[in-house]
Formats: structure tokens, C-alpha cells, sequence
């Protein structure tokens, strides 16, 4: 089980991290980028054997979660622009992950983790993360200007 912190600011705890450990035995609880937790270069590979993610609902992390098809509970956190908020309930209303307003309590941490396991990774395609990297090059190279050399 992976927490992923956010580096523009959260309320994320290890305390609070370790709290959800203590009373879910289901679960290798790693925290990374949270306050006290563990930091490693690639989260990749790490997300990619997570049987569920916790995180906030900034872009990177939401499509790096996305690409790993983790099931994952989702906070978004305030943001001068409200983009966090606009994007967790994009995923809220299309049932993808988990979608809470404040990081779970002690209380409230087997609720949203059975929730979040039982709608499990398999809606994170709807995200179309397949190809994006491909597609992402194609508009690139069609948006940008033509150099014509002399």
C-alpha cells in the first residue's frame, strides 16, 4: 500500500499514515513524499506493485496512478485554482477511485479502502492512459511551427 505526498502542501501525516497501519494488518503501509516518510527517485515501480495508493489529486500523481491501473483512494487538496478539486470529482463522477474530501480517520480508514478496493483499477482506463505518450508527441509535432531551413 503506497501514500504518495504532495510537495504544493497537505495536512498528510506520518502519524496519520501510521494510524491507518495500526489497525489494518492488510496492508505494508510506504509513505513516500509525506513528511517523515520514505523518499525514492522513480515512484514507478513502486506504484506499479501497490495493491492500493492513497494520494492527493494533483496532475502527476493522478496520471501516474492512472498509468499503474492501482485502485486508489484520492484526496484532492486546496490549490489557489481549484484544480484538485475539479479533477477528484471528474473522478468521483466517473467512479474511477475513492474520492474523499479529508484524509480518512482512523475511524473511516476500512470504509474507504474497501470502497476503494472494490472499485479497483479497472476504471483508470476510461482516463485513456494507453498511448498517451504517442499522442501526446503527435499534437505536439502538429501544433508546433514548421522551421524551414535556409
Amino acid at each position: 500500500m503506497v501514500v504518495l505526498g504532495a510537495a504544493g502542501g497537505t495536512e498528510l501525516t506520518r502519524d496519520l499514515v501510521d494510524s491507518w497501519s495500526a489497525v489494518d494488518a492488510r496492508f505494508e503501509f510506504r509513505a513516500l513524499g509525506v513528511a517523515g516518510g520514505d523518499w525514492v527517485d522513480d515512484v514507478w515501480p513502486v506504484l506499479c506493485s501497490a495493491a492500493l495508493v492513497v494520494t492527493h489529486a494533483g496532475q502527476n500523481a493522478v496520471a501516474d496512478v492512472a498509468a499503474s491501473g492501482a485502485p486508489a483512494i484520492v484526496v484532492p487538496q486546496a490549490r489557489p485554482f481549484g484544480e484538485q478539486s475539479a479533477t477528484g470529482r471528474a473522478l468521483a463522477h466517473g467512479s474511477v477511485a475513492e474520492v474523499l474530501d479529508t484524509w480518512p480517520s482512523v475511524a473511516r480508514w476500512h470504509a474507504a479502502a474497501n470502497r476503494a478496493l472494490e472499485i479497483g483499477g479497472r476504471r483508470w482506463s476510461a482516463l485513456r492512459t494507453e498511448g498517451a505518450p504517442a499522442r501526446a508527441a503527435r499534437a505536439i509535432e502538429q501544433a508546433a511551427p514548421r522551421t524551414v531551413r535556409q
